[in-house]
């Protein structure tokens, strides 16, 4: 039985955006992963791999719920 071995490849898990990159000046320096309070980027470039960790700005969420006024005269000109 003839069984083919499939090689992958982590620069595969380096996604786009990409910039460049600050250590080689290539422009493969992508998004690898993404945490709730930071995101690494890595080079996709085999002979540099520069990974940096970015720490992303506390979240500050206020949330504001808005129930319109129903008035009566508002539903009955609707249903007509």
């Amino acid at each position: 039985m003839n069984r083919e071995i499939e090689k992958i490849d982590p620069r595969d898990f380096i996604t786009g955006p990409f910039v460049k990159c600050p250590k080689c000046g290539g422009n493969e320096f992508g998004v690898l992963n993404i945490y709730d309070d930071r995101y690494m980027r890595r080079c996709r470039n085999r002979n540099c791999w520069h990974t940096v960790t970015i720490n992303l700005p506390e979240l500050r969420k206020k949330v504001i719920l808005h129930r319109p006024v129903c008035d009566k005269q508002h539903h009955e000109g609707a249903e007509s």
